[in-house]
């Protein structure tokens, strides 16, 4: 985002088309975040289609995060995790955990 809009944005000045500039950016965010989300799992459905009993037999598992949530206010995380099934599980615990509180 421009340092300006930012600024704008962290000192609540900005105006109703800086608003909708913030709004469009968002937006457009998304729709790449999703079409490669999309494109993420469309190749993992393809993998486990073409080496299903394969990856069964090796209890694959896999989960992605994305967030805002980072030690540094500028950055986006993203961690993606995989592993046997039985590491998903616990990961996935653990995860579950983590956002009921």
């Amino acid at each position: 985002m421009e340092e300006s809009l930012r600024k704008k944005i962290e000192d609540g000045t900005y105006d109703e088309i800086d608003k909708d500039m913030i709004i469009s950016r968002i937006m457009k965010s998304i729709k790449v975040k999703d079409e490669i989300a999309i494109e993420f799992a469309n190749k993992i459905k393809n993998l486990v289609d073409e080496y299903h009993d394969e990856l069964k037999l090796a209890r694959f598992g896999i989960v992605m995060a994305v967030t805002d949530i980072t030690e540094e206010d500028d950055e986006c995380g993203v961690k993606i995790v995989y592993g046997s099934s039985d590491s998903i599980l616990k990961l996935m615990r653990i995860l579950s955990e983590e956002v009921v509180k």
